[in-house]
């Protein structure tokens, strides 16, 4: 087996693509609804949230791993890279996001006024 190039084998990406791993499997954990599950906003945005910032290892990891290839508009991997990103603005941002959470864990309104301090 080679210890060389950029091969999956290679023993230097083993760690990555067991990152890699991790963060899937742990994403479809958090992520899992049930048809009849009531669900709050809280859960539906903190879903949201963890998808998103799993979304950015997962692909910051296979950036790595691709090398310089990934950044290239042919590269699909470009196309991943770009649409992680916009997870974090799309509605509702990380900044709104925590906030409905936190309301709603206290028990404020989500129409509120001041929203932020």
């Amino acid at each position: 087996m080679s210890t060389r190039g950029s091969h999956p084998s290679n023993i230097r990406c083993r760690p990555n693509v067991g990152r890699l791993i991790s963060v899937i499997l742990g994403g479809k954990s958090v992520v899992t609804i049930r048809s009849r599950e009531t669900l709050s906003p809280a859960r539906i945005i903190s879903a949201k949230v963890h998808a998103v910032e799993a979304c950015w290892k997962i692909v910051d990891l296979a950036m790595e791993l691709s090398g310089g290839t990934g950044m290239f508009k042919a590269s699909e991997l470009e196309r991943l890279f770009r649409d992680a990103r916009c997870g974090r603005f799309h509605p509702a941002n990380s900044i709104l996001a925590h906030e409905i959470v936190g309301k709603t864990a206290l028990g404020v309104g989500l129409g509120e006024q001041p929203r932020w301090g």
